[in-house]
């Protein structure tokens, strides 16, 4: 979901965690996997979403870009 073993991994840490510090409003409604695992699928969004907000494209092609700006003609 994450596309990285070091995101999924700290993404883990983060859901134990959150679920250590929120369970007393865990309500047996549920079964406690399906209650963690909701955790855990929110907690990798709101790290995708943090990581696309992050990423910077290049408005050039880049593939032979070394770093010196050239001003294109219109």
């Amino acid at each position: 979901m994450l596309g990285s073993k070091e995101d999924a991994e700290d993404v883990t840490q983060d859901v134990l965690l959150k679920a250590l510090a929120r369970l007393h409003q865990f309500r047996q409604e549920s079964a406690f996997g399906t209650w963690l695992v909701q955790i855990a699928i929110n907690e990798a969004r709101m790290r995708r979403r943090k990581l696309r907000r992050g990423r910077m494209l290049s408005l050039t092609n880049g593939a032979d870009d070394d770093g010196t700006y050239v001003p294109q003609r219109l």
